[in-house]
């Protein structure tokens, strides 16, 4: 039975059919059963396809709407060098926000950078509608993973003490949060506007690859000369050709550059380095590319296109990183110090979040910590990950 219900997943959410087999995808079907009182998988199954509810509720077991206040600091630091840089309005798109605290954390990156007499806007969106009522609430009790820091340059647009959150009146009036049910309802959300910024994180593995194709074409196609779009750590190469990744790995940032001249002499040429006028931060330290002419014929762009040598070089970079650190971990773990070899755990996963081994590690030290339902949640993930070929080392 749980194969009718992954079969409602793919055709009702565009998930990936790899992500509905197996023991964890049994398991999140017998928890959910549980939940909703219902006596039996078919009752269930009934149940999700005549509820849309229930579906969201499956859907966000499987697509886990886990995220926390500026993960990927360096993504927020380099969206910050592009606003102080651009000096003006700016647009943003959240896409598959969760509970909201990326959207916040946007809008507080560009009032530290802008200020409040500038135009900020970001509009996030995504499926869950109990994720949603949560964020527009910026109700996060009970379910605020304590990772990392805040930046101080944040504050006091976003502040933190002692487990509490509170965003500031102007960061929240910068938000806009929409819920889209739908692939469709998805491209057409981003072929009627145009954005400076897109962020789309750690949303697009779950789709299919005929959904993720469509709307990565839609975001490609709302994002003008001089933009951003950030997807995450295992989204990688999926924008095509005419997209240029921050030199920054860990940003996991990508930015249309400006176009040099449509008809110039072979003196005229530009450079690509000193063509980009609104670009900042990771790309202002890279060194000086050569020469590039525009081509006759444009060609379109390619979302299987292979990374290129440099995407290889900044995912070792960022692969040796993760090695490192899980071994440093495991290091602490051996000589008993169990508080640094959990902060040390939780870094892998943040910069790795497919880390089977480091979420196995966590679980069993937030078992012995008395957190036994954070430990069962993580356990569920890395089986999950396990099953689909994840990043275990």
């Amino acid at each position: 039975m749980t194969a009718v219900l992954a079969d409602l997943l793919r055709q009702r959410a565009a998930f990936d059919g790899h992500l509905c087999t197996g023991n964890a995808f049994e398991v999140i079907c017998e928890q959910l059963r549980r939940t909703l009182g219902e006596v039996s998988l078919e009752s269930l199954a009934d149940r999700v396809r005549r509820d849309e509810d229930a579906l969201e509720l499956l859907a966000a077991q499987v697509a886990v709407p886990e995220t926390w206040l500026f993960r990927y600091p360096a993504s927020f630091e380099t969206l910050r060098d592009a606003c102080l840089a651009r000096g003006r309005a700016i647009r943003m798109a959240s896409i598959g926000c969760a509970t909201g605290q990326e959207p916040f954390c946007m809008a507080a990156t560009a009032l530290s950078a802008l200020g409040t007499e500038s135009e900020i806007s970001v509009d996030a969106v995504d499926r869950n509608p109990a994720a949603l009522a949560a964020a527009r609430a910026a109700d996060w009790s009970g379910a605020l993973p304590q990772r990392g820091a805040i930046p101080t340059w944040a504050e006091p647009w976003i502040v933190q003490r002692a487990g509490t959150v509170t965003v500031h009146e102007r960061t929240r009036a910068a938000v806009r949060f929409h819920r889209i049910s739908s692939i469709d309802d998805l491209v057409a959300f981003l072929a009627e506007r145009s954005f400076d910024v897109i962020f789309c994180r750690n949303m697009l593995m779950y789709l299919d690859s005929a959904a993720r194709t469509r709307v990565v074409q839609a975001m490609v196609g709302s994002v003008p000369v001089g933009g951003l779009v950030f997807l995450g750590h295992a989204e990688t190469a999926m924008l095509g050709s005419g997209w240029e990744r921050s030199a920054i790995a860990d940003a996991f940032a990508w930015q249309r550059p400006e176009l040099p001249p449509l008809n110039h002499a072979p003196s005229t040429t530009v450079a690509v380095a000193r063509s980009r006028a609104t670009t900042a931060g990771a790309w202002a330290r890279r060194p000086p590319t050569a020469p590039r002419r525009t081509a006759a014929v444009p060609q379109p762009p390619s979302v299987d296109a292979p990374p290129s040598e440099a995407d290889l070089e900044q995912e070792l970079q960022l692969r040796r990183r993760v090695d490192e650190l899980f071994r440093l971990a495991e290091e602490r773990l051996t000589a008993g110090d169990g508080q640094e070899a959990q902060r040390l755990f939780g870094e892998v996963v943040f910069l790795a979040p497919q880390h089977d081994l480091a979420m196995l590690a966590l679980a069993d030290l937030h078992e012995k910590g008395g957190r036994q339902s954070m430990a069962a949640q993580l356990r569920v993930r890395a089986k999950r990950i396990a099953l689909r070929g994840g990043d275990s080392r």
